[in-house]
């Protein structure tokens, strides 16, 4: 007890010592399994795998490993190595631009379509039914519909000369185009069934000197001329943010900006390093210097917008959260088979079912569980123990390799398919990462818990 108490009392005054804008931070670079260390785009797909683009090709990361390309796509080949731009295009898509072309990655059947006649400078968006729209230099607007299975067609001309646009969105029914002298409107024109078919008449919706442009899944920012941030609603209505101007006086050209799910915006600049902007206790927004040592193309963040990627020049990515840990706890007792035991495994399936492998209760499996909500005397699990179903015992024990399973378990029992493949810890803690962003953990009390897989590694 007394040890105890004295490390709780450390635990306290380590986390009074803390500032309020702590983040953590961890490298992955070419030493980790990246292709190259200089990140020109990135994107996550529909898994929540995150898709990083170097200066010699694709790399995929789960969150622990990085893969190359060549190995998730064997025999397939991009137009490129250069990866100049990553788009997801919803339903099992992700467009990949490269410096020789275009490709259409069908992430389920895992083959490439390849557009060789864009150079890898096009500026690209996606709508709602997975039609991409792409603007090449000379100012011609292409659309690719997905459900038509075609090829690309030209869906109309640009009023705005290329070299002055600086992002395209589709919202709603408009493709606007971020210029530097204001947001333009070009209505999308579908035919009978629908699908995209034409673009209409160029016309100006604001009226606003615009240095630079982002449009990211769910947002919309632009700084004007003199170094202000705005973020745009899909209305189109402006709500300023800050000043950026000190900040672009010091770093330069803005690369990319993003918002997290915190408010916190993170900006990167093209040669020198990122920041995040965030309000203060007085609701000030003050800059937080990264000390990213190089220029960073180009960012990303999480599904769930707690974790964010930064990918620099010739440094690897960046991963990036703000709190120490973000824990949510679970008990037992909120269950309707109660357990008392300790857990000893922990497996989530592919229906986000939770299964809990106790010391001596049996098997608890936790139906479609979902850990943004708070549950209050959960029902809908079931118990599998010696008495109820074919296991010969209730103990759960683990011979320190890959896979782990009951004393016993016969072939033939309803958990025939359950071999549970875990990370074993010492004594009566286990862990497992459920997606891309959060690892699950039990403790010896009755409760178990997640936290963003960043932090668990």
């Amino acid at each position: 007890m007394k040890n105890r108490n004295i490390l709780i009392f450390f635990l306290i005054l380590l986390l009074s010592c803390l500032p309020s804008a702590a983040y953590n931070m961890r490298q992955s670079s070419n030493i980790e399994g990246l292709s190259n260390s200089a990140i020109l785009s990135m994107c996550r797909d529909d898994n929540g795998f995150l898709w990083i683009g170097t200066c010699d090709g694709v790399n995929i990361s789960d969150g622990t490993s990085i893969y190359p390309f060549s190995q998730l796509f064997p025999g397939q080949t991009l137009s490129g190595n250069v990866i100049e731009t990553i788009v997801n295009g919803d339903n099992n898509i992700m467009w990949v631009l490269t410096n020789h072309g275009l490709n259409l990655v069908d992430t389920e059947s895992r083959t490439i379509t390849t557009y060789s006649w864009f150079g890898g400078q096009e500026l690209m968006a996606i709508d709602d039914d997975g039609t991409l729209f792409i603007m090449t230099e000379d100012s011609k607007i292409h659309l690719h519909r997905r459900k038509a299975d075609g090829d690309f067609l030209i869906g109309g001309q640009s009023a705005i000369p290329f070299n002055k646009t600086k992002s395209i969105r589709i919202c709603g029914n408009n493709l606007l185009i971020f210029a530097s002298d204001g947001i333009y409107y070009l209505p999308i024109e579908h035919n009978s069934k629908g699908e995209a078919l034409k673009i209409g008449k160029t016309s100006r919706h604001i009226d606003i000197p615009i240095n630079f442009a982002q449009t990211n899944h769910d947002e919309m920012f632009i700084v004007d001329d003199k170094g202000i941030l705005f973020e745009i609603s899909p209305e189109g209505n402006l709500s300023r943010i800050t000043d950026l101007s000190q900040y672009i006086a010091q770093r330069g050209h803005i690369s990319h900006i993003i918002r997290n799910n915190q408010g916190n915006y993170y900006i990167s600049f093209s040669t020198e390093g990122a920041i995040r902007i965030s309000k203060n206790d007085k609701y000030e927004f003050q800059a937080t210097n990264l000390k990213i040592p190089v220029g960073v193309f180009c960012l990303e963040k999480s599904k769930d917008q707690n974790v964010v990627w930064i990918g620099s020049d010739c440094r690897g990515v960046y991963t990036i959260w703000d709190d120490l840990y973000n824990v949510r706890s679970f008990d037992f007792n909120t269950f309707g088979n109660k357990i008392s035991n300790p857990v000893r495994s922990i497996f989530v399936d592919d229906k986000s079912n939770i299964w809990l492998g106790t010391k001596g209760d049996g098997i608890l499996r936790v139906e479609g569980f979902d850990d943004s909500r708070s549950y209050q005397n959960f029902s809908e699990s079931t118990l599998y123990t010696s008495f109820n179903s074919d296991l010969r015992h209730n103990r759960y024990s683990h011979s320190g390799k890959a896979n782990a399973r009951y004393y016993g378990l016969p072939r033939k029992t309803v958990l025939t398919t359950t071999t549970m493949p875990i990370t074993a810890y010492t004594r009566l803690t286990s862990a497992r990462r459920s997606n891309s962003c959060t690892a699950w953990w039990s403790q010896t009390t009755q409760h178990y818990g997640c936290v963003p897989w960043a932090t668990a590694s």
